[in-house]
């Protein structure tokens, strides 16, 4: 299982590498690359959730899904309407909802691991009790 993790790892970041490589050998807009970068960061956070058996490589795959979309958000607002920053606006507020989301998932983190000493996703269920 763990050879096959490492192979989904290096697929991804291959993946990535030559998506990057022939946006920038076709002269793609750039437009398409931002949004290009966006859906690699959201694969990879999207990978990192579903994979990892750490509750801070969760939340630290979260952040990254949130960056993605940021990203996104600020790429659509730059190059579709100039006259309005709605994107940037949006960004903000992802940004202020992470910091909050991780706030209170650090938080949590650490009482859970002070009261039941739990660092992994699958001993969670331990709190049923």
């Amino acid at each position: 299982m763990k050879n096959f993790s490492l192979l989904i790892k290096l697929f991804l970041l291959l993946l990535v590498i030559g998506i990057f490589s022939i946006c920038t050998l076709i002269q793609v807009s750039s437009l398409a690359k931002y949004l290009t970068l966006g859906a690699a960061l959201f694969c990879i956070g999207l990978y990192g959730v579903l994979t990892s058996n750490s509750i801070l490589k969760t939340l630290i795959s979260l952040e990254i899904l949130f960056n993605a979309a940021n990203l996104n958000l600020i790429a659509f607002s730059r190059f579709t309407d100039l006259a309005f920053v709605r994107g940037q606006v949006f960004s903000l507020f992802v940004m202020a909802i992470a910091s909050a989301e991780i706030a209170i998932g650090l938080a949590l983190i650490i009482n859970i691991y002070n009261l039941k000493k739990i660092s992994q996703v699958s001993e969670l269920n331990q709190l049923k009790e």
